[in-house]
């Protein structure tokens, strides 16, 4: 499946006239958002949270906490 997406990839980038047919699909808008998101909480997670000695970073989040970020990001 991979290799067949980096292949029709690879075919967009050298077919420019193909490339300005395609038309995005309603579904996927707000999916980067979501992406971005979730990427911000992972950052924000140390799988070493201890809450007697926490990391010096304010929006350090437990796995608890990472948990419920996430899920609180989708509908």
């Amino acid at each position: 499946m991979v290799e067949a997406i980096e292949k029709e990839c690879l075919l967009l980038t050298k077919n420019y006239e193909r490339l300005k047919t395609i038309e995005p699909n309603p579904i996927s808008f707000g999916f980067a958002k979501w992406i971005s998101e979730i990427y911000l909480c992972c950052d924000e997670f140390y799988p070493d949270f201890d809450k007697k000695d926490p990391p010096d970073f304010p929006f350090a989040k437990t796995e608890e906490q990472l948990r419920d970020a996430v899920k609180s990001l989708f509908p």
